[in-house]
């Protein structure tokens, strides 16, 4: 029996007409069998069904929880009109889950899949809140400041040569996002926009396709073609160029490719290994990996971007690519609870 047993039959209990009951934390605690984590205090803890056995409990008596920090309670809100829902069929888990712990890849990929929304919303969160912001607010103003261009100009006249701003903007962006630290050394901004002109071809041929509507036949296509422009294109005078390759070209491309790294991209797809070596080599799969994240939430994600307008916000979700890259660090946030070590 679940200790939180005691709670799904309070709400059970609960009239029909009644479609929302918040509790405090400690009202909680009265109704289960034990006490909270300190993790209850974080809106991670009440979402990721698939991982997180209350989670599924309170889904499966037709009920989503909502945390709000500030007030310690729970609003509980029934789903589908207090009918209880169907649990999604998921692929046969090969590996155990293993709470508050990455499990195996395939794993938890799934589980990102069919709950990227929920992800995508505690990231939003976490953002909003300067206390645990992931971006500085600098990072996320160069950001929009440089799709704000793109999307002013256009990325034929980027691409024209007659463009020099957003390459400077681009190049801000890169710094803020952390490309000229420790071993990373980013390329001039001159050398960046001619560096990036002379692949021109290349990034225009690419410029119609979406990660949302790439299918199993496509993807490889265009992993292939992503792969030979990061070999062409130096973003950076590193030896290993997926990283900065991937955060320069998601501002030429929205669309089409997320911001990559390796404390989270990369963390994600390796874990529970303790060293990234040849990490280009590992472009492709990322690559699918994210395609196939975005095909299945395919309808879900244009509602949730909010675009690159406000500057004085700190929330990211400016595009489909960045929220499946916000649902990437919020599962290596939440799940691990701490920001993954760095190789």
């Amino acid at each position: 029996m679940s200790k939180y047993t005691g709670l799904v039959e309070y709400l059970a209990s609960v009239p029909r007409e009644m479609l929302e009951v918040r509790l405090s934390l400690p009202q909680i605690e009265g109704l289960i069998d034990g006490t909270l984590p300190a993790s209850a205090c974080e809106h991670y803890y009440w979402h990721g069904r698939g991982y997180r056995p209350h989670v599924d409990l309170l889904a499966e008596a037709g009920w989503s929880a909502h945390l709000n920090p500030r007030e310690r309670a729970v609003t509980f809100r029934r789903e589908s009109g207090g009918r209880p829902r169907t649990r999604p069929s998921r692929p046969e888990r090969t590996v155990a889950v293993r709470p508050a712990a990455f499990g195996g890849y395939s794993e938890r990929l799934g589980v990102l899949t069919q709950n990227l929304p929920e992800y995508v919303a505690a990231f939003t969160a976490r953002q909003s809140n300067s206390d645990t912001a992931v971006f500085s607010r600098s990072q996320v103003r160069a950001h929009k400041k440089t799709l704000q261009r793109l999307h002013r100009v256009g990325l034929g006249t980027i691409l024209s040569g007659e463009e020099t701003e957003f390459f400077t903007l681009l190049h801000d962006t890169l710094d803020a996002w952390g490309m000229n630290q420790r071993a990373a050394r980013l390329v001039s901004p001159h050398e960046l926009r001619v560096n990036i002109l002379d692949c021109a071809d290349a990034i225009l041929d690419l410029a119609p396709l979406r990660l949302c509507d790439l299918d199993a036949e496509t993807v490889d296509d265009v992993a292939r073609r992503l792969t030979g422009l990061m070999g062409k294109l130096q973003v950076s005078a590193t030896s290993t160029r997926m990283v900065a390759f991937a955060k320069a070209v998601h501002h030429l491309l929205p669309n089409l490719l997320p911001p990559m790294d390796r404390e989270y991209t990369l963390w994600f797809l390796l874990a529970p290994k303790k060293r990234m070596t040849n990490i280009d080599e590992l472009f492709p799969d990322a690559f699918r990996m994210c395609a196939r994240i975005a095909a299945a939430n395919r309808d879900a994600l244009p509602g949730l971007v909010t675009g690159f307008s406000d500057l004085d916000s700190q929330v990211m979700d400016t595009s489909e690519t960045k929220l499946i890259d916000n649902g990437i660090v919020e599962y290596v946030r939440g799940t691990l609870g701490r920001r993954p070590p760095r190789n």
